[in-house]
């Protein structure tokens, strides 16, 4: 999720498959006044950090 003083702005999903050992970016949505700012890039960068600490 992406915050800024007024609240949320964005927020991304990911869905593991532990079968296959893997990650799926499921969803992403940023406010569009916050579009051009690499809201959406950051919260990329985020899920596929989480992803690699999960192997």
């Amino acid at each position: 999720m992406a915050l800024d003083g007024a609240g949320i702005i964005g927020f991304v999903g990911m869905e593991i498959d532990v079968q296959e050992r893997g990650a799926l970016l499921r969803s992403l949505y940023v406010e569009p006044q916050h579009r051009k700012a690499n809201r959406g890039a950051q919260l990329v960068r985020a899920v596929e950090a989480e992803a690699a600490t999960l192997g």
